[in-house]
C-alpha cells in the first residue's frame, strides 16, 4: 500500500510543491459572480470547481488544501459545499489536505479521525493538533497503517502567538516544539517497517514560514519529515 504523503511526494516531484488553498469565504468572490447562485454557498462550490478544472489542464501544482472553518461558518450548506469540495479534488487525482487542526483526546479523537479519514468528509491527509498530548495522535496514525492516510501535526504556527506554547522552554531543556519533534520522529520509526521502500513518512509536520531561522533549524533537526508551509 502507498499512502497519501507517498503519493504526494511523487506529485511534488511531477508538478512542484504548490499546494491551493481552497480557503473560499463567499466575500472572496466577485459581486457579478456570485449573484448567478442561489446562495453563497453554491458560489463558493462553483468558484471551487473552477479552480480545480483549471489547475488540473495546466498541471501546475501537486495537491489542494481545504480550510474547513470557511465551510463550516456557512452552516449545513456549506458542509455539504465542503463535502463536495474535497470529492472533486480527490476525483481530480490531486491530494486532498483537510486543514482541520483536530486535537482531542480519547473516543473523542477516533471520532474525529472517523469523521476526517472516512464518510462525507473523506480526505488524504489532515491537520492535528498534539498540544493536549500526544495521546491525541493515536487514532490518526492508526489510519495511517491500515488506510494510509496521512497527516501533518502542528510543530512551529506562524502566529505571532506560537511563542506562548510551542517555544516554552521545558524543565527538562529544550523548547516544546522540541518534544513534538521528537515524537514526529518516534512515530516515523514505529512505522517505518510497515512502509517499507517508501521515501517519506505518512506523518509530517505544520512549519510556517514566516520565521525563516526557526524554519531552517527545523528543517535540519528533522530531514525525513514533510513539511507543510
Amino acid at each position: 500500500m502507498i499512502h497519501n504523503m507517498q503519493k504526494l511526494q511523487e506529485a511534488v516531484k511531477k508538478n512542484g510543491p504548490l499546494c491551493v488553498g481552497l480557503d473560499t469565504d463567499p466575500s472572496y468572490i466577485p459581486q457579478n459572480v456570485a449573484q448567478k447562485y442561489k446562495s453563497p454557498a453554491q458560489a463558493v462550490l462553483a468558484y471551487n470547481q473552477a479552480i480545480i478544472e483549471r489547475v488540473k489542464s495546466e498541471n501546475c501544482a501537486s495537491c489542494f488544501k481545504v480550510q474547513a472553518a470557511y465551510y463550516e461558518a456557512m452552516g449545513l450548506e456549506g458542509m455539504e459545499v465542503y463535502a463536495k469540495t474535497l470529492r472533486a479534488v480527490r476525483e481530480s487525482g490531486f491530494v486532498c489536505i483537510s486543514d482541520v487542526k483536530r486535537g482531542d483526546i480519547a473516543a473523542s479523537a477516533s471520532a474525529y479521525a472517523r469523521a476526517h479519514f472516512e464518510g462525507d468528509f473523506e480526505t488524504d491527509i489532515m491537520t492535528v493538533n498534539p498540544y493536549m498530548g500526544f495521546e491525541t495522535l493515536e487514532p490518526f496514525t492508526e489510519y495511517c497503517e491500515k488506510a494510509g492516510k496521512g497527516i501533518f501535526v502542528l510543530l512551529r504556527t506562524s502566529n505571532p502567538g506560537a511563542a506562548d506554547i510551542e517555544q516554552l522552554e521545558l524543565k527538562e531543556g529544550g523548547l516544546a516544539l522540541d518534544r513534538v519533534g521528537n515524537e514526529l520522529n518516534r512515530i516515523k520509526d514505529k512505522m517505518a517497517a510497515a512502509f517499507a521502500g517508501q521515501t517519506c513518512s505518512p506523518v509530517g509536520a505544520v512549519v510556517g514560514c514566516t520565521q525563516q531561522a526557526d524554519a531552517a533549524s527545523i528543517r535540519a533537526a528533522y530531514p525525513e519529515i514533510f513539511f507543510f508551509l
